[in-house]
């Protein structure tokens, strides 16, 4: 059902069960969280982390892939739910690394970095929200139960994970953590009965390195360990003309623990760890678009930069070359974990969830301005500590009201302390080339290291109170029934002091401090039918809802209280799903229509110098998203997806016009009426961005043996329609993505036992250039970059991956 964070479980192979070594990749997981996908389902989802494992989907028995979608097992073509499943094999052979690279294998699921590291957007269904402000997400993300805050939490890597659910929807009733757009769920590996060990070693272009340990130890019959170590790094993608050296390179270090103990016969206990530390330089491309500045406004902008020389690379936008200042520091350190008690009171389980995460984001940027000479640098920060308990119940699933009723209940706080800070600092060359006569003297005169300094605070609070109830009418139709109230209490404090008189244009003096509360209830209703074998047919209705909360960042102009501060988001979803199965179960194939409204919509404008968060009126996606696999021969496997979107404000009368708007500028579409306010446009009727029309996967997979060695040949094929990527709601046809598609392949050989793995893998494999994110120039007036005559002015693109490849080698104790 929609409006349900998925798990996904598998029951444990007999090996496993009875304390002989599972195969590779079996691992155990407290709530089942994994895949099954032969035989029948397992007996019930409340199995202690000794009796369940993880395993992955991608085998061709044509059996189920079993989800706990209830907190109980049921095959996922029986569950109304939009979810796509990844074991942990299809994150190896599809090269699922990190967050970011789910979009090459999820529809309706889009990932985008800005300039920053922390500013990682997540988006389902077009829907998302900027990651290194103050805004709650609209995509939720999940580390082993656990809500994680801040998504650039887990830029990092997918260290030992065994499973990821990307979940379409509003989700609530049945889950700690209330979202709009819908939730992704990282599980990592539990601690096995087995005693096993791996190693893996990994090269590639660029400079790419990576090297992981993982050890898996049963100290007793009650006792679980597991260990996992990470160390990586790469030369980064970009290439620097001003001096010919590379930027983007980072390294990273990553680990995580896990101790399962079965304190009594009813009482168990999950304790994981995890930390992470990246260091780097912390730069990306920011590659100027040559077709979106014209001559006119070329030449302006060599005259405030001293001449021609300095002039940003105008070629390719999307070849890591560039013509600025990409001197950067990042420190990037998180740790965190998670406890989970499970009590089994005869057929009754309570659990207690509880997760804590520090996570701390450090970056210095030698030129936020992207241009050759020394402006403006920038120390900014991004400290989250956050901490939730929730507490479950779940009914048995076969003994009230004689097996026809189930439920689950649930109690759930969420508490979060989030710093964000900035700090500009000016240059003389600034002074020089922005002032003149006695100003360019003050701006000399006052200090230009800290010329601005910015810092945030927030303390939020969250408690909510949900549940679901399953009700069989039938025998072969069940009612779902959920509701959840939930409570948000914010208070902060915005501080912006000017040291500097003529940073004045950058960043306006502001002290103001916020407060923000709001309740609301959401509901979930599901009708689900088996009309017949393998076909199962559903209906659901949901609502979510985002709280409000506070503009983080600093501007131009002050903003007040009144305007610093927006209102909470309400989602209204609707769905309508078929699972089907046939050709003695070698074929699957899944499909969702849905329609999902959006009240009061965050949306995120800027000015040129500052990006500000308002409620945006209504938004409205509707669309389809489908799922097969065919299991063509024994061990040669086809599996696809595709994903349309319909997106269109209903209503946006106060949206950004294009940046070039003026006085000056004829009546053209995308800026406000002549006489009126130039600086908003109505979108009504618009496209949302990063919205694609279209998005479709294809991945085929084949194994045989070859001289008794294993061979598995992985492929996979991308696309991703046109759409709109800047970084501003504008409609501007100078932020267009054209559509593109990208190829990544991966060839395996084991050898007889399969002790070891050797691989040799590629990513884009056509090197296509293409941009997820586009960003108008910083700070464009004062370089003479916008166009009166078009609203248009000079646009940048934070390309992506380019083409990687390389070769590992996995080996296993």
């Amino acid at each position: 059902m929609s409006g349900a964070v998925a798990a996904l479980t598998m029951a444990a192979p007999a090996e496993a069960r009875t304390g002989v070594e599972a195969p590779v990749g079996a691992q155990a997981d407290v709530d089942g969280a994994g895949y099954q996908t032969a035989g029948e389902p397992s007996a019930d989802a409340s199995a202690t982390p000794a009796q369940s494992s993880t395993t992955d989907p991608s085998s061709s028995s044509g059996g189920d892939i079993v989800v706990t979608a209830q907190k109980r097992s049921q095959s996922v073509q029986d569950v109304p739910l939009s979810v796509v499943a990844l074991g942990q094999d299809q994150l190896v052979e599809q090269r699922v690394e990190t967050v970011s690279d789910l979009q090459r294998v999820v529809p309706n699921f889009t990932a985008q970095r800005g300039a920053s590291v922390s500013n990682l957007r997540l988006n389902i269904r077009g829907i998302g929200a900027p990651g290194n402000t103050a805004i709650d997400q609209s995509v939720a993300l999940f580390l082993d139960g656990v809500y994680v805050a801040r998504p650039s939490a887990v830029y990092s890597s997918f260290l030992d994970i065994a499973a990821v659910e990307v979940v379409r929807g509003p989700q609530g009733t049945l889950f700690g953590r209330n979202t709009t757009a819908g939730g992704i769920i990282l599980r990592s590996a539990d601690p096995a009965d087995a005693t096993s060990q791996s190693a893996y070693v990994e090269a590639g272009n660029y400079g790419r390195y990576k090297t992981e340990a993982v050890a898996n130890a049963a100290l007793s019959d009650r006792l679980r360990l597991r260990a996992a170590l990470q160390l990586a790094g790469t030369d980064g993608f970009g290439r620097n003309l001003l001096d010919g050296s590379r930027f983007g390179g980072q390294e990273s270090a990553t680990g995580r623990l896990g101790l399962g103990v079965d304190l009594t016969e009813t009482l168990s206990w999950t304790g994981k760890f995890d930390f992470s530390h990246v260091t780097g330089d912390g730069q990306t491309a920011a590659e100027a678009i040559g077709a979106t500045i014209s001559g006119t406004q070329l030449a302006s902008f060599a005259a405030r930069l001293g001449g021609a020389g300095n002039l940003p690379e105008l070629g390719d936008a999307t070849d890591f070359r560039v013509n600025q200042i990409t001197a950067g520091d990042l420190d990037d350190r998180q740790y965190g974990g998670s406890s989970t008690f499970v009590l089994s009171l005869g057929d009754w389980d309570v659990r207690l969830i509880s997760g804590y995460r520090d996570y701390r984001n450090s970056q210095f940027d030698g030129e936020v301005l992207f241009v050759a000479v020394p402006l403006v640098s920038r120390n900014q920060m991004l400290n989250s500590e956050s901490s939730s308990h929730e507490l479950q119940i779940v009914s048995p699933s076969d003994s009230l009201l004689g097996g026809r009723l189930s439920f689950v209940g649930g109690l759930y706080y969420f508490q979060e302390d989030l710093e964000i800070g900035e700090r500009l600092n000016l240059s003389r060359t600034f002074c020089t080339t922005f002032a003149t006569g006695a100003t360019q003297q003050a701006c000399l005169r006052d200090p230009l290291a800290g010329a601005t300094d910015l810092s945030f605070s927030q303390s939020g609070d969250s408690v909510a109170v949900y549940g679901q109830a399953d009700l069989d009418v039938l025998p072969e139709v069940t009612l779902q029934l959920g509701a959840r109230y939930t409570w948000d209490d914010k208070t902060g404090r915005f501080d912006q002091l000017v040291a500097n008189r003529v940073a004045t244009a950058l960043r306006a003096p502001e002290s103001v401090s916020l407060r923000f509360k709001d309740d609301r209830p959401t509901y979930r209703a599901a009708l689900a039918w088996d009309a017949a074998d393998d076909v199962h047919l559903f209906a659901s209705y949901s609502t979510g809802y985002k709280a409000g909360g506070f503009n983080s960042g600093g501007g131009s102009a002050a903003l007040g209280a009144a305007r610093r501060t927006f209102s909470s988001e309400t989602a209204t979803n609707y769905e309508l799903g078929v699972r089907t199965r046939f050709a003695d179960r070698r074929v699957t194939l899944n499909a969702t229509l849905y329609r999902i409204d959006l009240d009061s919509f965050q949306d995120r404008s800027f000015d040129g110098t500052s990006f500000v968060i308002s409620n945006a009126g209504s938004l409205r996606h509707q669309g389809f998203e489908a799922e097969g696999r065919v299991a063509v021969t024994r061990g040669f496997d086809v599996s696809g997806s595709i994903a349309y979107l319909d997106s269109e404000f209903r209503s946006f009368r106060t949206a950004s016009a294009f940046p070039g708007c003026s006085g000056a500028s004829p009546p053209i579409a995308g800026c406000g009426p002549v006489g009126g306010d130039r600086t908003i446009q109505d979108l009504t009727g618009g496209r949302a961005h990063y919205a694609p029309e279209w998005q479709g996967a294809l991945n085929a997979t084949y194994e045989t043996d070859v001289r008794g060695w294993g061979l598995k040949l992985t492929g996979g094929m991308t696309y991703i329609g046109e759409q709109f990527v800047g970084s501003v709601t504008d409609n501007n046809p100078q932020t267009i993505q054209r559509p593109f598609s990208l190829f990544n392949g991966r060839i395996a050989l084991t050898p007889p036992g399969e002790t070891f793995e050797i691989a040799v893998f590629g990513d884009n494999l056509t090197d296509k250039g293409y941009c997820p994110n586009i960003l108008y120039q910083p700070n464009d007036s004062l370089f003479g970059v916008r166009n009166p005559a078009t609203g248009g002015t000079l646009a940048r693109c934070f390309p992506g991956s380019p083409r990687t490849y390389g070769a590992s080698l996995r080996a296993r104790f």
